[in-house]
Order: structure tokens, then C-alpha cells, then sequence
């Protein structure tokens, strides 16, 4: 397990669904261009053309994309695209090096990578058309999961030195860091949605309303409540009799929020409207604010800790490379 969750760490940026750069460099032509895009760098001799680091720059905008505001992402671009030619050059010289090391792997490892990668999409069409998206065949694919393993195992020999952290590593770690381990205090509830839409009159509104009142009622009566959620909510909770599971203070909406923290475990609330429509909530269960004790948390922070120490390991491996590498950039001084 810990040797593939390294594999993720290592290889996310360099291979899967990034068209290859090694030996299909194009030829040149008048421009100065080569067909399949323009020469950006040659690492050793071999060429990385801008498709490739234009290629491997969407994807790093794309994982970045609803996590920065649009305005602060184009404002990134130009440093994306350094990430992503340094990128490219980090992969093309792993891919020498391991051709230098003449890495041996048998077809059965690329094919059950291969079926892990699928395994990843909710279905065959997804995955075809993640791969038509990304300009590859599946025996494309089959090549670039070959390269990745090749390199994967390069840098477990190459990095194999580390030392595993140290209980007391764990400890102190544990103790600077205390404030990662806190858990908030937690409830779990059920609840019954009637939702009110855009378009609904006041009367219409005030009809839903009085729908949820008369369920109201009847759990108040005695009736159980999962089996009325079942019944008559429209959350997609209804399947499991309306439970919502734990969720710390802030994570619901403000009146959802402040109605449901206000109960006591098995109180129902009255009708509680928010921006989905009208709710009942019952509180089911409750768990005070606590620390995670060291003993539940070390096996995390061991395990923590030791990718990021191979993670340097690997940053430095890369940067030696680089020192004794010749990486050319094509010179534009004729055309400015």
C-alpha cells in the first residue's frame, strides 16, 4: 500500500494522460517548427515541443480550477506553464535514466495498472472518452503505464536509503502539530426535506409548508421518522430514512446549521426553512469536541512522514540529474 500510494505522489505530474516525449520528436521544418508542434527545450538531444507543455499545462490549470478564483487562475497561467515544462524535463530524464538502468517489468504489472487506472472511472465510456480527450490510445495508455512504472521503480532503487521515521519523530511531530489532530464537535441528523422552487407562489410555498407540518405531527405522535422520510422527503437522504451522518458546526446551511446544533440528542426540530425549502431535523447522536490521541494518530503520521522524506529524496535525485544534464532552449534571438 505505501509503495503505491509513492507511486501517486511521483508520478502524478509526469505521466498518465500527458502525450509522450521521448523518441517522436518531429522533423524540422523551414520555420524552424517541428511537425507535432514547436521545439520548447531538447534535455540530452531530445526534444519536448510546446503541444506536450501545453498539454501538461491544462492539466495542472484543470486540478487547479474551482479551487482559485477564475481571475487569480489566469493570472497563474504564466507560472503553470513553467511548472509544467519543468515537469516535462523531470519526466523526460527519469525516462532516460531508466532506460539506462535497463529496468526490467513484465507485461502483467502494466496490465494491472492498467486495470487500476480504469477501475477509476465510473465506466468503460468514461474512460473511453477520457482517453480520446487526452489524445491517447488505449495502447498509448499502455506505453505511458509502462514508462511510469519503469520510473516508479527507479526511484525506489535510486531512494531506497531513507530512514523510516522514528516513533519519537512521530511524537514530536504530534506535539508541534497538535492543532491538525482537534476534531470539533460533531452531530448526525436525519431530515425530511420538502423543497420550495423558484418559481413556487406564496401559496404554494405556504401549501408545502403545511404538507411538512402535518408529517411534523405525525413523528411527534410516535410515527418513525425514517420511515416518513422515506416517504415524503426529496434529499437524496431519503434512501437511508433521511440520516445525514456527522457534520461539524458551519458545514450546513446557517438556519439548518443553528436549528440543528440547538437540539438535543433525539429532539425534532419545528419546520426550519432554508434556501432548499422546508425542513424537519432530528438530532440522532452527538459527539463532543475532542483531540485525537498520539497512539490513534501514528501509524498516519509515520506514514506521513516518510513520504515526505521521500519526497525530498526524489526532489533531490531529479535536481542531480538536472545539474549533469544538457537542457537546451532553441535560440530566438534571430527572430526578435
Amino acid at each position: 500500500m505505501r509503495s503505491m500510494n509513492f507511486a501517486v505522489i511521483v508520478i502524478v505530474a509526469l505521466m498518465l494522460f500527458v502525450s509522450g516525449c521521448s523518441d517522436k520528436g518531429g522533423q524540422e521544418t523551414a520555420d524552424g517548427s517541428t511537425e507535432g508542434g514547436i521545439m520548447v527545450v531538447t534535455v540530452n538531444g531530445r526534444e519536448v515541443l510546446e503541444d506536450q507543455v501545453a498539454q501538461e499545462a491544462g492539466r495542472l490549470l484543470s486540478q487547479l480550477s474551482g479551487r482559485v478564483p477564475p481571475e487569480q487562475l489566469e493570472s497563474m497561467r504564466d507560472m503553470v506553464r513553467q511548472q509544467a515544462l519543468d515537469n516535462m524535463i523531470n519526466r523526460l530524464l527519469l525516462e532516460q535514466e531508466a532506460e539506462k538502468a535497463k529496468i526490467e517489468i513484465t507485461d502483467e504489472q502494466v496490465t494491472v495498472r492498467v486495470d487500476q487506472v480504469k477501475g477509476g472511472f465510473s465506466s468503460e465510456e468514461a474512460f473511453t472518452e477520457q482517453l480520446a480527450t487526452s489524445g491517447l490510445t488505449e495502447a498509448g495508455l499502455m506505453q505511458e503505464v509502462e514508462l511510469a512504472i519503469r520510473i516508479e521503480k527507479l526511484l525506489e532503487e535510486r531512494t531506497s536509503g531513507q530512514n523510516e521515521t522514528e516513533e519519537q519523530e512521530a511524537r514530536e511531530f504530534y506535539i508541534e502539530n497538535m492543532g491538525r489532530f482537534k476534531q470539533a464537535e460533531q452531530i448526525k441528523t436525519s431530515h425530511i426535506l420538502i423543497p420550495v422552487e423558484e418559481a413556487d407562489t406564496e401559496e404554494m410555498k405556504a401549501e408545502k409548508k403545511q404538507k411538512l407540518e402535518g408529517i411534523l405531527e405525525k413523528v411527534r405522535g410516535g410515527a418513525d421518522f425514517a420511515e416518513l422520510a422515506q416517504e415524503h422527503s426529496s434529499c437524496p437522504s431519503k434512501a437511508r430514512g433521511g440520516d445525514l451522518g456527522f457534520f461539524p458546526r458551519g458545514q450546513m446551511v446557517g438556519e439548518f446549521d443553528e436549528a440543528a446544533f440547538a437540539l438535543e440528542v433525539g429532539q425534532v426540530s419545528d419546520v426550519v426553512e432554508t434556501q432548499f425549502g422546508y425542513h424537519i431535523i432530528k438530532l440522532t447522536d452527538k459527539k463532543a469536541a475532542t483531540t485525537v490521541p498520539f497512539d490513534e494518530s501514528k501509524a498516519e503520521i509515520m506514514s506521513f512522514l516518510d513520504s515526505q522524506k521521500k519526497q525530498q529524496e526524489v526532489a533531490t535525485f531529479i535536481d542531480s540529474l538536472r545539474s549533469v544534464a544538457t537542457i537546451q532552449y532553441p535560440d530566438t534571438s534571430s527572430t526578435q
